[in-house]
């Protein structure tokens, strides 16, 4: 949908590997999501920028058509599987 995300990624949760979250191809925010006071300066300091939150909404969709699509999953499901049957 070309709209930038934020994720909690604390610790083991969270989907910090799918989101990044600096850099020219961020796509979105880390949150601590036990941490109100950081999910709302995170929040207030994203709708600052109106602009730089659409650039991270095409970075996002671009990362998802790239690495998230049927091709991939696909490809990487028979790798799984050829290296179980391998073994």
């Amino acid at each position: 949908m070309a709209k930038p995300v934020v994720v909690g990624a604390r610790g083991v949760s969270g989907m910090r590997e799918i989101v990044v979250p600096s850099g020219p191809n961020q796509c979105g925010f880390h949150i601590n999501p036990y941490d109100q006071d950081n999910m709302a300066e995170t929040l207030i300091e994203a709708v600052k920028s109106p602009g730089n939150l659409a650039k991270m909404g095409r970075n996002g969709r671009e990362r998802v058509q790239r690495f998230f699509n049927w091709d991939n999953v696909v490809n990487k499901t028979l790798k799984i599987y050829e290296n179980l049957l391998s073994g």
